[in-house]
C-alpha cells in the first residue's frame, strides 16, 4: 500500500510518474483519493507567416479536434467505446478545455489538470471497479496522451530510422533541434522514467490504453493537418518542421458518418445506467460487436423487455439504429425502435 498516503496531489511530471511507478512496477495501491493541480499542460507552439498575432479559423478546427478525441478518450474509460453517443453535456462542460494563445506569439495552452480531475469524478464508478495497476495503467495512457509526451512517436521513430539508415544530414540537423528543445525542457532522469512507466502500463492496460492514446494521437494530428503551411510546429517537446508537418498531414484522416439501419442483432450483455441502458451487440450478418444505447425515458417498458428476453433467450432480434461510424465500422449506436411482431416470437 502507499505508505500513509490518503490524498496524493500531482503537481509536476516527475511527481506523477513516481507514483505510477510505485503502483504500476512496485504493486503499491492506487491512492484512495488523487488529485492534479497544474500539470500537464497542453502545449503547442506553431509558427509561419500566417499565424503571427492571429489565430486562423483553420486551426481552431484543429483545436476542437483535439477536443473531441479527448472526449472519446474518456469515452473508451467510462463507457468502453470512442463513441461520444453517451455523453452528457454536463460531461462535456467538465472535460472542456481553455486554450490561451499568448498575445504577439503562437503559443497555445491548455491546462489539461481540470480535465484530468473531471474525468476521475466522472468516470470514478468505472474506475473504482478496476484494480490499482489497471486502473493507473489507464491514467497513464490519457495523461501522457494529453501531455503530448508521445504524440508524434511512431513519425519521429521513422525519422530516427532514416537518420541510421541513410544518414540524412537534415533530418540529423532537424533531430538536433528537436533534442535541443527537449534537453532544455526535460531531465534526463525523468525521461527514462516515463519510458519505463509508459512501457508497464501499455502491458497492463491492453488495448483500451492503445485505444486511448491512438485517439488523442488523433486530436494532435488534427492540429497538424490545420496549419499545413506553418514552418515549425512543436508539441511538448517534439520539433515538427515543414517536411515533417506536410508527412503527417498526409495520413489518413478518421472518417465520421452515420445512418440509420435496420440489423439483427444478437444481445450479449446489459447495463443499467441513470437514464438509460447499454445493450452490448452482435450484428448476426458481420459478427461485429458494438455498444447501444437505449434511453429509458423515450422507450416504452415493452420494448425493453423484448431486448432483456433476447439476451435471455439468446435468440437474434430485428433492431433499427442511429449507428455511429469509424472508418466503416460501428464505434456506437442509439436504438431507434424494435422490428414490430417481435414479441410473439420471444
Amino acid at each position: 500500500m502507499v505508505a500513509g498516503i490518503q490524498i496524493y496531489e500531482v503537481t509536476n511530471e516527475e511527481s506523477f510518474l513516481d507514483l505510477a511507478k510505485r503502483v504500476l512496477l512496485q504493486n503499491e495501491t492506487f491512492p484512495e483519493k488523487l488529485s492534479f493541480n497544474g500539470w500537464p499542460n497542453i502545449e503547442i507552439n506553431v509558427k509561419g507567416n500566417r499565424y503571427n498575432n492571429s489565430l486562423p479559423s483553420s486551426l481552431m478546427e484543429g483545436f476542437l479536434s483535439l477536443q473531441d478525441e479527448l472526449y472519446r478518450a474518456f469515452c473508451i474509460i467510462k463507457y468502453n467505446t470512442p463513441s461520444t453517443i453517451y455523453m452528457t453535456r454536463a460531461e462535456k462542460d467538465a472535460l472542456e478545455l481553455v486554450f490561451c494563445i499568448t498575445e504577439g506569439s503562437t503559443d497555445a495552452n491548455a491546462p489539461a489538470d481540470n480535465f484530468i480531475n473531471s474525468l476521475l469524478d466522472t468516470a470514478g464508478n468505472v474506475m473504482s471497479t478496476m484494480d490499482s495497476r489497471h486502473k493507473m495503467a489507464v491514467l497513464v495512457a490519457v495523461v501522457l496522451a494529453a501531455g503530448g509526451a508521445y504524440a508524434f512517436k511512431t513519425h519521429t521513430d521513422v525519422e530516427l530510422e532514416k537518420i541510421r539508415v541513410n544518414k540524412d544530414i537534415k533530418i540529423a540537423e532537424h533531430k538536433i533541434e528537436s533534442d535541443k528543445l527537449h534537453a532544455n525542457t526535460i531531465d534526463k532522469a525523468i525521461d527514462a522514467l516515463r519510458e519505463k512507466v509508459r512501457v508497464a502500463a501499455n502491458q497492463e492496460a491492453g488495448e483500451q490504453g492503445a485505444e486511448i492514446a491512438k485517439r488523442v494521437n488523433e486530436g494532435y494530428k488534427a492540429v497538424v493537418r490545420s496549419a499545413q503551411d506553418a514552418e515549425t510546429i512543436t508539441v511538448k517537446s517534439t520539433v515538427l518542421d515543414q517536411e515533417s508537418i506536410k508527412a503527417i498531414a498526409k495520413q489518413p484522416k478518421p472518417e465520421r458518418n452515420r445512418s440509420n439501419i435496420t440489423q439483427e442483432y444478437f444481445i450479449e450483455g446489459a447495463k443499467r445506467n441513470k437514464g438509460y441502458i447499454s445493450f452490448n451487440v452482435t450484428d448476426v450478418k458481420t459478427g461485429q460487436h458494438f455498444t447501444m444505447k437505449v434511453d429509458s425515458h423515450q422507450h416504452n417498458t415493452e420494448e425493453i423487455n423484448v431486448l432483456f428476453e433476447a439476451l435471455k433467450t439468446a435468440k437474434a432480434v430485428q433492431v433499427k439504429v442511429d449507428a455511429h461510424y469509424l472508418n466503416g465500422k460501428i464505434e456506437g449506436a442509439r436504438f431507434i425502435s424494435l422490428v414490430r411482431n417481435q414479441v410473439a416470437q420471444l
